[in-house]
């Protein structure tokens, strides 16, 4: 398949595919735990539990644009159900660290 060619100024010619639209940008949505207790945290649709001790806030990042994000929460429980955007792009960051966390982050067992 031919490419366009183009020129950026007076540089050698550049080969580029059509456009097809600009990606989203990140939507990043901290949630903190300022209780004395643990509280989790589910990224729905999947049902992926997240532990935070007090203190703790973790960033949920997503490429979905605007309006990516619901939150709806309960004593000891915030549900974040992604509405926009493929839910398995989306990870969970503590945001102390940067490290993306598996689901199950901080559980315990009984």
């Amino acid at each position: 398949m031919d490419l366009p060619t183009r020129r950026r100024g007076d540089g050698p010619a550049v080969r580029s595919a059509t456009h097809v639209g600009t990606p989203a940008p990140a939507q990043r949505l901290p949630v903190g735990n300022f209780g004395s207790g643990p509280l989790c945290l589910f990224l729905e649709p999947l049902g992926s539990d997240y532990w935070l001790r007090p203190g703790e806030t973790f960033i949920v990042v997503g490429t979905g644009g605007e309006g990516q994000f619901q939150v709806d929460s309960v004593p000891g429980e915030v549900s974040v159900h992604v509405l926009k955007g493929d839910v398995r792009e989306v990870k969970v960051v503590d945001s102390a660290t940067g490290w993306v966390l598996p689901p199950g982050h901080g559980r315990t067992t009984v």
